[in-house]
């Protein structure tokens, strides 16, 4: 561990919204600030503060982990902290009106904070109220980036449906495709239930911040990296990606899905009813569970993912696409296969994709549907066929710059330095 950059040690508020994929990032890049000497204080919900992975002793003393009681909202379920207690998409809203009345609580630990004062704020997207809070002009205030952040606000200037917009100033194919498109921005630019619009989040968070912290590198996309210090017009620093170290798991088999003839572990959610209990009856084909004999697994809840794919066992990895997941995967050098849902992972498909890294599973262009039959064949065209063979080796090779930990040691050192050098001098 080292000290503090010459002793001048900070000391970071990190605030991650409540979902998995955000409080885990937030995490590990809690960790290795801390590893670099300094004070970090990682604010969270009781029960999402359970769910961080073991933290190492030596960083005990760095890193302080800061519970916040989240409001009780009638229309979420009982002790639901986060996106994945949930029994419904349409519950987001409220879960996010939960979290923005932790400003009150936020606010009374900022002002008790002061040994050591706090210099910076790392935040999310959704605690756009950060920089309103009378706490705002104290610490500095940087937006962290885990996944794709939404760019221009004008509608005018899109481009040709068959090219990339005015404003993106080098050749691209990464686009959402129209059903994204429809779902994202109609759920996106509507007020809800908590008052404002996703996009109003977005927007508030990105430009009343001093510096956005993006889970990038210039070595990986250098282009865009530039494009969107030109769209946010303040400094863009890359943290680089963070790549997980994991030990061998248990041996198991891994990857695949029930049609491909390739033995598969599936991580499962047991889906929900409409009154919001979970089914007692897990919703398979009849005579699934009988195929699955020998060849593949079902495992319900979290899993260790990282531990999972770093098994010699694996070859590939079925995806959503979000940005924490292929990180993880192309660190590890595993094949993508990529079924995009929500949010930014039809962006990330498109991009692996244009870099020959993955396959994504054919969608139905209006409605996005998919078949089993479209799973299966993008499963086959990566991990066995003749012709999956470019991808699966592009696949290792993309493990030299994902899964470089100097090199994205060095990225974090620099930010490091840059949050050092550019903090607010004391009263």
């Amino acid at each position: 561990m080292e000290d503090g950059a010459g002793g001048a040690r900070l000391h970071v508020v990190m605030l991650p919204w409540l979902a998995l994929g955000h409080i885990i990032p937030f995490f590990e890049l809690s960790k290795r600030i801390a590893c670099k000497g300094h004070h970090v204080s990682f604010v969270s919900t009781p029960r999402n503060l359970l769910r961080l992975p073991r933290m190492p002793p030596r960083l005990a003393p760095l890193i302080n982990l800061v519970d916040l009681l989240l409001p009780q909202v009638d229309e979420l379920p009982r002790d639901a902290e986060a996106t994945i207690d949930l029994t419904s998409q349409e519950l987001r809203p409220y879960l996010r009106k939960a979290y923005d009345e932790l400003e009150g609580q936020l606010c009374r630990f900022l002002e008790e904070a002061r040994s050591p004062p706090v210099d910076w704020i790392v935040f999310d997207y959704a605690p756009y109220w950060v920089p309103e809070s009378p706490q705002g002009s104290g610490p500095r205030l940087l937006r962290a980036a885990v996944g794709v952040d939404g760019g221009r606000r004008r509608s005018d200037d899109a481009g040709a449906p068959d090219g990339s917009p005015e404003w993106i100033s080098f050749p691209s194919t990464i686009a959402f495709r129209g059903f994204e498109a429809r779902e994202l921005f109609r759920s996106g630019a509507e007020r809800d239930i908590s008052g404002v619009s996703e996009a109003i989040r977005f927007g508030v968070a990105i430009s009343d911040c001093q510096v956005v912290a993006v889970r990038s590198c210039p070595e990986l996309e250098p282009n865009w990296l530039n494009l969107l210090t030109e769209i946010y017009r303040k400094t863009v620093v890359p943290v680089g990606l963070l790549p997980p170290v994991a030990e061998e798991g248990p041996t198991r088999t891994a990857a695949s899905g029930g049609g491909s003839s390739t033995p598969f572990l599936w991580a499962f959610r047991r889906p929900s009813r409409d009154d919001g209990e979970e089914l007692e009856k897990l919703p398979f084909p009849e005579g699934f569970e009988e195929r699955l004999d020998g060849r593949g697994l079902v495992c319900e809840g979290w899993l260790p993912q990282v531990r999972i794919l770093a098994h010699r066992a694996v070859a590939g990895f079925l995806t959503h696409g979000g940005w924490n997941s292929v990180v993880e995967g192309l660190s590890l050098g595993r094949a993508i296969i990529l079924l995009p849902l929500m949010f930014d992972q039809g962006l990330n498909a498109r991009d692996l994709v244009e870099r020959g890294i993955g396959v994504e599973v054919p969608r139905d262009e209006v409605d996005g549907s998919f078949t089993a039959d479209g799973i299966s064949q993008a499963l086959r065209l990566v991990m066995a066929s003749p012709e999956g063979g470019p991808i699966r080796s592009i696949a290792r090779e993309s493990k030299a710059t994902f899964g470089d930990e100097e090199l994205h040691d060095e990225h974090l050192t620099r930010f490091i330095e840059y949050l050092v050098e550019h903090r607010r001098a004391p009263p």
